[in-house]
């Protein structure tokens, strides 16, 4: 061995070659290159892998409401964005009486489909350098919108103890002082909705069961006293204009005070904190056809014939005449409504035209009873034999009482009524109303000792009549008595 390993350093050269730092600098520089090269193809094969496999799934970092979502697909997104929106709940604590509601039944809705669309953008903006940053953290929030609303409708079904509604002040009209006053608004009382409030943002954001105690605060009404003094005003000068109808140069008709404000109605607009004045062109037709109208031509009379259910042959019980009508009903309206916005009075010229009668086929019963609504007049019949007959006053246009033939089914020698709306302002309660007949659903003759203004309407549908009027009706028509309405 040792022989071979002389031979072999016989061999050698006595002085190896000297490298200079030249080559020496050449030769770490080609390793060097080597391995960024290395390197770099390392990398971009990696990062050419993960940016083909997030193409269609949320980045590395990504999160929904504090969910991490990385690597998941579109349809694993939605998932996830309806899982968080089902995690939000909200559990009300009421001295024991607890309950846990979903945030979504309380008006909290989350936009899922836009919220998973954040999601799969969330850090695409940065291209494609930002793909492959595995460590950064991108939360995206739920998408929602609140309805308070549904959550003061829940609070009330749900702790009703706890609401009392504030009412609104409103004008209503003074027939005495022949104007319009305010009644005074009434501080209610509601579920403290501040605290819900406070409590969303971080719900929405890290979805969970949040406590809620149940608590009240007073709610104040939209409408204030203080917010209808110049609409008060305003009407009240309305209602005194002076609006006079005039026929061949002599003043025909002059309206009152309280003809214009039954053309009123009061709009809310709560967000502005007031309410608007709105002319009834309806109810100005109605009264200058009903009432100025007669007061200055005679109106038709209708030809009425009684067919006899037995023999078939007719009778004409009324003989009709042609009659006198104001002439453009409608531009009248029209202009007193323009005269009452612009605070004018008005003094207006009317012409009258022919008003042909119309022909009105009814079919005579054993007994029984017909409301002429043009006429605004009851008939009490034995067959084809009128008795007797009352002046009345039957439904408005806004609320019309009913045509067509029914029978008596319920009467009462007194009851209280009450009906309609205090929001809508036609909310009524009338105690000791005597001598009611109903002839169909909740549509009677009764007694009206609330006005005096037979032969106009003037009720919310049924027939109202002089007491001694209503009490020879109620004796007259037993349950079972055919009732024939008509115009």
């Amino acid at each position: 061995m040792k022989q071979k390993l002389q031979k072999i350093s016989q061999k050698l050269p006595k002085k190896l070659p000297k490298i200079s730092r030249a080559d020496l600098a050449k030769i770490h520089a080609r390793h060097v290159h080597y391995a960024v090269a290395s390197v770099t193809a390392f990398f971009l094969i990696v990062s050419s892998g993960a940016a083909w496999y997030y193409h269609d799934r949320a980045l590395p970092g990504v999160h929904v409401a504090n969910l991490k979502v990385s690597g998941k697909t579109r349809d694993e997104v939605k998932q996830a964005v309806m899982h968080q929106r089902d995690t939000m709940k909200v559990h009300f604590v009421d001295h024991g009486a607890d309950k846990t509601t979903p945030a979504k039944d309380l008006g909290v809705t989350v936009n899922v489909e836009k919220t998973t669309d954040q999601v799969m953008l969330a850090g695409r903006n940065g291209g494609f350098w930002r793909a492959i940053q595995f460590w950064q953290h991108d939360d995206v929030p739920l998408l929602t919108t609140t309805d308070i609303g549904v959550f003061k409708d829940y609070v009330t079904k749900q702790f009703p103890a706890l609401v009392k509604d504030a009412k609104d002040a409103e004008l209503a009209y003074n027939d005495q002082a022949k104007q319009f006053e305010i009644k005074a608004g009434q501080v209610g009382q509601g579920f403290d909705v501040k605290k819900f409030e406070e409590l969303l943002p971080g719900l929405v954001n890290k979805p969970q069961t949040v406590n809620l105690a149940v608590s009240s605060a007073p709610v104040q009404p939209l409408i204030t006293d203080k917010s209808l003094e110049a609409t008060k005003a305003q009407i009240n000068e309305r209602v005194a204009l002076s609006l006079k109808f005039i026929y061949q140069g002599k003043v025909m008709y002059t309206v009152d005070p309280p003809d214009i404000a039954k053309w009123v109605n009061f709009t809310a607009e709560p967000q502005a904190g007031k309410v608007a004045i709105v002319y009834d062109k309806a109810k100005i037709s109605q009264f200058l056809s009903q009432q100025v109208g007669p007061a200055i031509a005679q109106p038709a009379i209708d030809r009425k014939v009684i067919k006899d259910p037995n023999t078939g042959s007719e009778i004409v019980i009324q003989q009709g005449q042609v009659g006198r009508k104001l002439q453009d009903v409608d531009g009248l309206a029209k202009e007193i409504e323009q005269s009452l916005t612009k605070n004018q009075s008005l003094q207006k010229e009317v012409t009258i035209t022919e008003a042909p009668y119309k022909t009105v086929a009814l079919t005579s019963y054993d007994k029984w009873v017909e409301v002429d609504l043009s006429e605004q007049r009851t008939t009490l019949y034995t067959g084809n034999t009128p008795i007797q007959s009352f002046t009345i006053s039957s439904g408005t246009s806004a609320s019309p009482t009913v045509v067509g033939t029914f029978t008596v089914w319920s009467k009462n020698v007194s009851q209280t009524m009450t009906g309609g709306s205090r929001a809508s302002g036609d909310f009524y309660y009338l105690p000791n109303v005597t001598w009611v007949t109903y002839f169909y659903q909740d549509y009677s003759f009764h007694t009206a000792y609330w006005h005096n203004n037979f032969g106009h309407p003037m009720s919310h549908g049924c027939v109202n009549m002089r007491a001694a009027d209503a009490k020879v009706l109620y004796d007259f028509a037993p349950i079972g008595t055919k009732v024939v309405v008509h115009q």
